[in-house]
């Protein structure tokens, strides 16, 4: 486990650079909503957008950006850190790893990463729109758990795709239609842990291509 979240810690420091586009994006929607004199009050499309869950009608393109790009810098960190043995040292980590554990480490360590970030971001972001927006801790939970189950879903994709299995795609690409398109909380939680569960009971190194 410790070795995971060194090797987390070391995607981040690389993509450094990312993340600084993202709060330069995030403070740029800020100063023109506060240079906005007609806008006193910052709507919930808006707000939810800004902190990562993209909004599908009546948005702005400014903050709409913002969180597509939330979405791929988090597939981009996840990639990076899912693959990083596997492109290096493939070879080593079939000999020394049990797959359940080093599989259930990885997705340890990407939620603990994303719900750490999250709740950062949001509260970071909550400090500089307080005067316009009301605290609301089903957005809250919810930017969290959208991106929590990306990450399960990023996961996951690489996993049944080296697998070529047929049916997950297809298991795949009905569950993320049903889950974005009616976004509720016990959907999303059962998604993520069946989504666990197939994850650390499939995943075979001997079913993975190295890449």
């Amino acid at each position: 486990m410790k070795l995971q979240l060194e090797i987390m810690l070391y995607v981040v420091k690389k993509s450094w650079i990312w993340f600084v586009i993202l709060f330069v994006l995030s403070s740029v929607a800020i100063i023109l909503f506060k240079l906005d004199v007609n806008s006193s009050v910052l709507d919930d499309v808006e707000y939810l957008s800004i902190i990562g869950v993209p909004g599908i009608k009546n948005y702005d393109l400014k903050v709409f950006l913002i969180a597509i790009y939330q979405i791929f810098l988090l597939v981009y960190i996840i990639y990076t850190f899912y693959t990083y043995e596997l492109k290096d040292a493939f070879a080593s980590v079939v000999l020394r790893a049990n797959e359940r554990k080093w599989i259930t480490y990885k997705i340890v360590t990407t939620l603990f990463s994303i719900i750490i970030f999250r709740v950062f971001y949001q509260l970071l972001t909550y400090y500089f729109f307080k005067d316009s927006v009301s605290f609301s801790l089903e957005y809250f939970i919810n930017s969290i758990l959208y991106h929590t189950l990306i990450g399960v879903l990023v996961i996951t994709l690489l996993n049944f795709l080296n697998q070529k299995r047929m049916i997950s795609y297809i298991i795949l690409f009905l569950l993320m239609v049903l889950i974005f398109t009616y976004f509720n909380l016990l959907l999303v939680l059962l998604s993520v842990v069946i989504l666990i569960i197939l994850n650390t009971l499939l995943f075979r190194f001997k079913l993975y291509y190295k890449y």
